[in-house]
């Protein structure tokens, strides 16, 4: 027999972000090195809306807004194309405690019931132009925008090779496998891993990138 037992409310502390009601689901969590624990509020379905990045200090109790998606990338998204409504399983923590963040989509346009991922695909004035990587520096409370990691696509995952300084991410729909040299700024199309459904990638102490493809089996990508 399952234990269907619920975790008492004693255990649990709730956190109920009042000002984002458009938000609906959580992806991408994240413990700095500072012991701050990272999440991104995101959309799967309010048109126009655009993600954020939140921080949480278990210590003070304290929640504040530290990125706000729409103001850091500049592209305000809503009106006729697909925004930057969610930052995925996708972010990830450096060594030096940067935090990285890439985003993606799904929300439709404002007045909009769908997105239209497919069928916009590359159209310059409908589509989804791709995805941004920011990088947020707790240490100076600043944000920046890294540029546009790969055009056209969401990033769905996304991992970090913390000795290289090189960010893997998965993207959507085509599911193409791409590196981001954190030093250079440069990112690279190193090909399709899968039809479509890539949702989990990680990196190793030997800088291997593991991730999945439709039919359940295990790629190992090496850098070398």
């Amino acid at each position: 027999m399952l234990d269907q037992r619920i975790i008492s409310e004693k255990f649990l502390k709730i956190k109920v972000i009042e000002e984002l009601e458009q938000h609906d689901v959580i992806y991408s969590a994240e413990t700095g090195i500072d012991g701050k624990i990272y999440f991104a509020p995101s959309s799967e379905f309010y048109p126009g809306s655009s993600a954020r990045i939140y921080c949480y200090v278990p210590e003070a109790d304290n929640l504040r807004e530290v990125v706000n998606i729409e103001k850091v990338t500049g592209e305000r998204l809503g009106e006729f194309r697909p925004s930057h409504s969610k930052i995925h399983i996708s972010m990830a923590v450096g060594k030096d405690g940067t935090l990285y963040a890439a985003t993606h989509l799904t929300a439709p346009p404002k007045g909009e019931k769908y997105a239209g991922i497919y069928e916009t695909y590359g159209d310059p004035k409908r589509g989804y132009p791709g995805s941004v990587l920011i990088a947020y520096y707790p240490e100076r409370d600043k944000t920046e925008n890294l540029g546009r990691v790969t055009p056209y696509e969401g990033t769905r995952v996304m991992t970090i090779d913390k000795e290289r300084n090189i960010l893997y991410m998965v993207t959507m729909p085509r599911s193409h496998l791409i590196a981001f040299d954190i030093k250079e700024r440069r990112s690279r199309d190193i090909g399709r891993l899968s039809m479509e459904n890539t949702l989990g990638i990680e990196s190793d102490a030997r800088g291997f990138i593991y991730s999945t493809d439709d039919e359940g089996f295990i790629i190992r990508y090496n850098p070398e």
